[in-house]
């Protein structure tokens, strides 16, 4: 399975109002109204002698996967925070969904997310029975020859 790069700058630590994090996402549990809604292994960071300075990280993730991420936004003065859900395809990181992860949007942030990667999730199983339904019809081989043409 190819894998892709994952390139995302998390910002400085100490503008954001709660630690920042990023995730290859494998199930989302609405049942819970923070961060451990999301549940999945954690991406590692960059090394970096000021690790407040430079919260970059250097990972991998399968095609297809998503990756959920906080991410500090805002100023000195006021400074924030996001959620932002990505998907990884061939070309890279491609962003879905992004939202403000305060406490008055984090359980609507967390219901979207779910929602997005559930109904992928379901189109996945569509399309995998589509495939089982042609190899019964024609032959493997036959199928990925005409894959390989496209």
């Amino acid at each position: 399975m190819n894998e892709v790069v994952v390139n995302i700058e998390l910002g400085d630590a100490r503008k954001a109002t709660s630690k920042l994090w990023a995730k290859e996402l494998k199930r989302v549990d609405v049942t819970k109204d923070n961060g451990y809604a999301f549940e999945g292994r954690f991406l590692n960071r960059e090394k970096s002698k000021a690790g407040w300075k430079y919260n970059k990280l250097d990972d991998t993730v399968p095609v297809g996967a998503f990756v959920v991420a906080v991410e500090e936004c805002g100023s000195w003065n006021y400074p924030g925070q996001n959620i932002v859900l990505y998907r990884a395809t061939e070309d890279g990181l491609k962003e879905i969904y992004r939202n403000e992860w305060k406490a008055s949007t984090k359980k609507e942030a967390i219901r979207a997310i779910a929602e997005i990667v559930n109904q992928s999730n379901v189109e996945e199983e569509i399309l995998r029975e589509q495939l089982r339904s042609l190899v019964e019809k024609y032959s493997k081989e036959r199928i990925l020859e005409i894959l390989n043409e496209l």
